[in-house]
């Protein structure tokens, strides 16, 4: 048994951008905003889980957790 967990996805942050050229300010709800989190963008969510389709029974023991996502440099 796999569970695949994504980060938040860059898709979410498109709602925001038309305030964001109004304002100049991003709105965010990560504090302290300066603060690095992870993000991903689904079609590699998508990736990720043909991957581990692709490899199912290759590993073998108990449940996985797999997380999906990148650190925003």
């Amino acid at each position: 048994m796999t569970f695949l967990r994504s980060a938040e996805h860059m898709e979410n942050w498109k709602q925001h951008l038309p305030a964001a050229r109004r304002r100049g300010v991003l709105p965010s709800l990560h504090y302290p905003v300066t603060r690095r989190f992870p993000i991903v963008h689904a079609p590699d969510v998508g990736l990720v889980a043909a991957e581990l389709l692709a490899d199912a029974g290759a590993t073998p023991g108990g449940p996985c957790v797999v997380h999906a996502g990148h650190i925003v440099e």
